[in-house]
């Protein structure tokens, strides 16, 4: 029973639509780093209006790289932050 949830896992692919609400950014953010190449799929539109799919791999690999976008944006504030209190410490 395991080998046969894993390969239906391993095959399953998803629209670009179902790929971007399932790791949480929007269907337009996806689409600009797609548009950019700043990710890359297999499964890539083949004209206007034909439909990117992505295998559960790419999903997962892209899951990976909205989490550690997320973190970095953290590490951006607090040190933003972080300025922000030093600036003001100086103008008194």
């Amino acid at each position: 029973m395991l080998g046969k949830m894993a390969t239906t896992r391993e095959t399953a692919t998803y629209t670009a639509i179902e790929a971007a609400a399932e790791v949480g950014v929007s269907y337009r953010m996806l689409d600009y780093w797609l548009r950019q190449g700043y990710i890359t799929i297999e499964g890539g539109a083949a004209g206007s209006g034909s439909r990117r799919t992505l295998t559960a791999s790419e999903v997962e690999r892209l899951r990976r790289c909205v989490r550690k976008l997320r973190q970095a944006q953290e590490v951006v504030e607090e040190f933003s932050s972080g300025m922000m209190w030093m600036m003001e410490g100086r103008a008194e």
